[in-house]
């Protein structure tokens, strides 16, 4: 499902795949690609893919389209694996929002735009 809401335009710090998550680059207004759940993940890029340098349009809230990178169950937290595609967060991790809907690897999923971290994993001991 497709409906965006706040698109922003940042420079592409690296070349950005479409439907990929990203996060802050390290020079104020550039992006990077989000390869984990460390950092807090911004946003989602558009259809148009982006060769470093060049503006990226990053949609930012609501529901847009994303890349999966493994199996996804609807409602499932969302974050980015190396590739920047969207898969199951884990304690601890950021996440941009949640799944819509359930798919594979590299299904064309969707995520509703909702940014957070999850809890970190309560320390053993006794």
């Amino acid at each position: 499902m497709n409906i965006p809401g706040l698109i922003t335009c940042h420079k592409a710090e690296v070349a950005l795949a479409a439907r990929r998550m990203v996060t802050h680059g390290t020079v104020p207004d550039e992006i990077t690609l989000a390869v984990d759940g460390s950092k807090l993940i911004i946003g989602v890029t558009t259809l148009v893919a982006a060769s470093v340098g060049e503006p990226a349009d990053v949609v930012r809230s609501q529901l847009t389209p994303v890349i999966y990178g493994g199996d996804v169950v609807a409602g499932d937290p969302l974050t980015a694996d190396a590739d920047g595609r969207a898969i199951p967060a884990t304690a601890g991790q950021f996440y941009l929002g949640f799944a819509e809907y359930d798919g594979a690897e590299d299904d064309l999923g969707s995520v509703w735009i909702a940014p957070g971290q999850l809890a970190a994993a309560a320390a053993g001991g006794g």
